[in-house]
């Protein structure tokens, strides 16, 4: 990776990770045009954790920042749709068949999640967080290396 890639945890609903896989889009609410327009750039790495489910796939970031609100599925997390305008273009670099759950002893190994009792949901309730690289090898590594009865898929390395 560059000096400069940054690596991103991004938090989404069964649902929408459906449609961010078919259409290799990340699409976030105004909360973060801030931090796509201005702090996500082309080449930086997207680890996927998909709610109540866990890590679902790692994508690289192939477009600049641009807005566009044409609905494509996406719903909020009362179930009703919402375009989430703020959007990059993604790459598939591992994708998980089955996401691959957070358990207490990966957990214990995250250098972001800093409470690593109960409330440790709390470090993946927003939809971006920014992670060091240290835990992105980490999970990169337990993605790669993890059978748990689903097929993972690799496009890069």
């Amino acid at each position: 990776m560059s000096d400069h890639t940054r690596h991103w945890l991004c938090v989404t609903i069964p649902h929408n990770w459906k449609i961010v896989r078919e259409r290799s889009l990340w699409g976030a609410d105004d909360r973060y045009e801030f931090t796509l327009k201005n702090n996500v750039s082309v080449g930086d790495i997207f680890v996927f954790y998909v709610a109540k489910n866990g890590f679902g796939g790692i994508y690289k970031v192939i477009s600049d920042y641009f807005y566009d609100n044409t609905p494509v599925g996406w719903v909020n997390k009362r179930g009703q749709p919402y375009p989430y305008p703020h959007r990059v273009n993604i790459e598939k670099i591992i994708l998980k068949e089955n996401p691959l759950p957070m358990n207490a002893e990966i957990r214990k190994e995250l250098v972001f999640i800093t409470d690593k009792s109960k409330s440790w949901m709390v470090f993946v309730f927003p939809s971006m967080v920014l992670i060091p690289e240290e835990d992105f090898e980490k999970i990169k590594s337990l993605l790669q290396n993890s059978q748990a009865g689903s097929r993972t898929e690799r496009t890069m390395s």
